[in-house]
Formats: C-alpha cells, sequence, structure tokens
C-alpha cells in the first residue's frame, strides 16, 4: 500500500564522527524513502553504515557523531526551495503576500487565512488548525517541505516522535535491558510512558466511527461490545465523559480509560497497574512461553533468544508508524535467527505499518520486504523491488554480495568479494567501490556516478554500460 505522502524520507544526507584520526565521513548524499504501509530492506557489509543511517532517524548517534548536511523529513517530504531574500518574510501572523505569490507560482495555494509561526528552529504556515507546510532556513535559503524534518525538531518533539511514532528493535538485546531491573519493571515503563493516554498504557485501537457513541452517560452498547471482545468488559456503573479531544470512561469516579484518535482510528488506553496482562499479550504474540515466568526474571536470566523477544514486544506496545528492524539476528545462534526473522516476517505481514528491516541475511529479506536498499560506503548504490535484487541485480557490488551469500543447494563454496571497505577518513575518489571492483574504469576513479533509473522501480550508481 502506499500513498502520495511518504512516512520517511531522507534527502542527501551526510554524517560523520570526529575521530582521532580526523573526520570519519561515513554517510555521504544518502537518499531514502519509504511510503505509508511499504516494507524495506537494506543491506550490505558490516560498516557500511547501515546502522548510522537508522540512529540518524532516531537521532540517538553518539556524542562524536557530526551531521554535516541533509534532511530526514517524517510524515511528508521536500518540495521546493527559496533564496536567501525570502527570509525577510518569515514574521508570526498572517503569511506575507509575496510569500503566497510564491508558493502559488510553485503549485502549492495557500488559503486566506494562512497563519506562519515559529516552532524551535522552523517555522510553521497553518491553516484551519493544521500544518500546512514547514520552512527550514539553511546556507543557502529556505528549505520547504511538509512534514517534519527531524534534525531540527526540537527535544519535546523528538521525546514524541520515539515515544509515538518510531520503534526500533535492537540489534544487540543484552545491552538494550538493564541488567538491574527485572523485565516487569521494564515493560511497565514501557508500557506507562510509550505513547498517549496521559500516563495510561495502551490497549487496543478501535474504528474511528465509535467517535459517534461518544456522549455523555452510559456508554453505547456497541462501545460495550468491542470492549468485551477485547477481554476489557465494562462493569455496569461504568460512564462516558467527553472533554476536548478524547473520551473518558469512568468506574466509580475514577478514570478507567482513555479514548483518543490515533493515526489509523481511536486508540484505547487504561490503567498501569494492569501492565502484567498487557505484557502477557504482547509475550504471546512474540512466542514466549510461560511468560509470567519471563516477566518476573532478570534480562541475564533468560537466553538470547528470549531476550530479542522481549525486546521485540517492547517494540510493538504500542501502535507506531515506522518499525525499525536493525539486524536483530546478529547476536544471536543461527537456529534462533530462523526463528526470531519467521517471527518479524510474521508481524510485519499481519500490521499495516511501514518498516525498514537492516539486515545480512539476504533470503530472509526477500520473504517480506517489497523494496531492497543495497548500501557501500556509506552511499546507495542499488535500489530496486526485492524480486529484481535477487534474479537481475546491476551493480557489480551487489553481484558480489549474492554470490557471497552461502547456498544450501551446493555448487562449491561462496565466493567473496576482494579488498576491504573504504577507510572513511581517506575515502577514494570517485565510486568508492572502484578499488574493490573487477570492471572499474578510470572515470570511476574520478567521478561519483549517480543513481540512474534503468527499469521500473530499479536504480542504480554505476558507470558502466
Amino acid at each position: 500500500m502506499k500513498s502520495s505522502e511518504p512516512v520517511l524520507e531522507i534527502e542527501n544526507l551526510n554524517v560523520g564522527y570526529e575521530t582521532y584520526r580526523g573526520f570519519s565521513h561515513v554517510l555521504k548524499d544518502l537518499n531514502l524513502t519509504l511510503e505509508k504501509g511499504e516494507k524495506i530492506g537494506v543491506i550490505g557489509e558490516s560498516g557500511c553504515g547501515k546502522t548510522t543511517t537508522m540512529k540518524s532517524i532516531h537521532q540517538i548517534l553518539a556524542s562524536n557523531a557530526v551531521m554535516k548536511s541533509g534532511s530526514i523529513y517524517f510524515k511528508g517530504r521536500h518540495l521546493f526551495e527559496l533564496d536567501p531574500f525570502y527570509k525577510r518574510y518569515l514574521k508570526k501572523g498572517p503569511v506575507a503576500s509575496k510569500l503566497k505569490a510564491t508558493f502559488e507560482e510553485k503549485g502549492n495555494l495557500l488559503p486566506d487565512n494562512a497563519t506562519m509561526s515559529k516552532i524551535g528552529k522552523r517555522w510553521v504556515i497553518k491553516a484551519n488548525g493544521s500544518e500546512q507546510y514547514n520552512i527550514d532556513q539553511t546556507s543557502n535559503g529556505l528549505n520547504i517541505h511538509t512534514g517534519t524534518n527531524v534534525l531540527t525538531m526540537n527535544k519535546k518533539e523528538l521525546l514524541n516522535l520515539r515515544r509515538k511514532h518510531v520503534s526500533m528493535i535492537p540489534q544487540d538485546p543484552t545491552a538494550s535491558l538493564n541488567p538491574l531491573f527485572k523485565i516487569k519493571t521494564q515493560m511497565k515503563d514501557i508500557l506507562k510512558y510509550s505513547g498517549g493516554g496521559g500516563g495510561k498504557m495502551y490497549l487496543f485501537s478501535i474504528k474511528q466511527e465509535y467517535a459517534k457513541s461518544f456522549k455523555t452517560g452510559y456508554p453505547h452498547e456497541k462501545l460495550s461490545e468491542v470492549f468485551e471482545k477485547k477481554d476489557y468488559p465494562l462493569p455496569t456503573n461504568a460512564r462516558i465523559e467527553t472533554k476536548e479531544k478524547r473520551a473518558i470512561i469512568k468506574v466509580k469516579n475514577k478514570n478507567k480509560y482513555v479514548i483518543e484518535s490515533g493515526d489509523s482510528g481511536l486508540d484505547v488506553y487504561g490503567d498501569i497497574e494492569g501492565y502484567k496482562k498487557r505484557a502477557i499479550e504482547l509475550f504471546n504474540e512474540v512466542s514466549l512461553s510461560d511468560p509470567e515466568r519471563v516477566l518476573d526474571s532478570y534480562p541475564f536470566q533468560l537466553s538470547g533468544g528470549m531476550r530479542q523477544r522481549v525486546c521485540i514486544a517492547m517494540s510493538l506496545a504500542t501502535p507506531k508508524d515506522l518499525l525499525i528492524a536493525d539486524e536483530p539476528t546478529t547476536n544471536l545462534d543461527v537456529t534462533i535467527q530462523a526463528q526470531v526473522l519467521r517471527l518479524i516476517g510474521d508481524i510485519l505481514a499481519e500490521r499495516d505499518f511501514s518498516a525498514i528491516f537492516v539486515s545480512q541475511a539476504l533470503g530472509a529479506l526477500k520473504k517480506f520486504v517489497d523494496r531492497i536498499y543495497v548500501m557501500y560506503g556509506g552511499t546507495v548504490v542499488e535500489v530496486a523491488n526485492a524480486d529484481d535484487i535477487f534474479k537481475k541485480p546491476e551493480h557489480p557490488y551487489t553481484i558480489g554480495l549474492i554470490e557471497s551469500t552461502p547456498k544450501l543447494t551446493g555448487g562449491g563454496f561462496s565466493v567473496g568479494i576482494a579488498g576491504q571497505t573504504p577507510d572513511y577518513v581517506d575515502p577514494p575518489s570517485g565510486c568508492r567501490f572502484h578499488p574493490r571492483c573487477e570492471e572499474a574504469s578510470t572515470m570511476c576513479k574520478q567521478e561519483e556516478p549517480m543513481l540512474v533509473k534503468i527499469g521500473k522501480d530499479h536504480y542504480v550508481a554505476c558507470w558502466r554500460d
């Protein structure tokens, strides 16, 4: 399922790290787009920049990281740029007529009631109470886009992004779980602070049409039936109140449930005291046996596979727009890897959310992603549908990567790629892959290739004919 407004759009992202040897320029002009409901895979050797890309989205990079340039748009895309002359029209209040006229010339008509305000580092144009456009000031002028640029978010907005919109399954569950607290304590905190509900935990979602039954008094019969089916029956003395943009179900004058508008319907939240029931539901969803024992255990008392399943359950605790799985099987043995990959694949197939799956398990990716981005040396060298990547790879690195994959059908040993990944402090000129490429030409050594469309949804960055 795709829409005109992507969930994520990364544009010309440049990220590096300050090291004792100098600046390590890892990501170079990286571009990536993820549509609503789409699942994409990101593959490449260790050290190619996959994790740096994912951490940039979440803004959880190491302290020595430097975001040199680029943009990460969440629920929006880049529209156009204006030169520095237009900075004089960035003022609070009604949008200046000159700026309105320019927007219209670019094909973006602003309504008469459009107003401008400043949030953190960015300017926002609002109309009819909702955000229409965002404006970022850059060294080259103004960057106009829809949605929000993650790189210009303030601390409050970043916290909201992590709590409500973007979830990550970590690469190392051992490092992600606090060894000093039992799983139940950590699960309770996740349920309490992830999502909305004013400190209450997320329980389930219902259709938007039930909002019509939100009237002060007894809950509507249909609403009661839904709660019954979800195994959260409403007592006979329950009352419902409407307050601002939420409905509150009270029992004995105490707030029992809170219902708020979500991205795909209405989200229902309940008392955090009932976290154990919700945690067991999540553990059952990720096929964790004996969930009550798991809740009462410390992380070191669980196997690696069980710890990873706990992390997956935590990432699914509340509905999100985007799920990032960053090599979630790296530290697991082979048999457990297959189980976890199958579990994540089933979850992706069942849920209608967007997902980025980072992995070196190429065969597993093919089963449940729509498109694959191939990364080498901090750049994207090939993008295509999953089937095309495996059936018709075009970039020499993609071909080598697939040939390096062990095959259960036999046919001899897999062939590796000669050489090493580039030194990011002193990267090679031109195409970063040329020192390892058997087909490299003089052009490859001198100029960096751009992604070029060679077929339907198939792009390659290579100078080869």
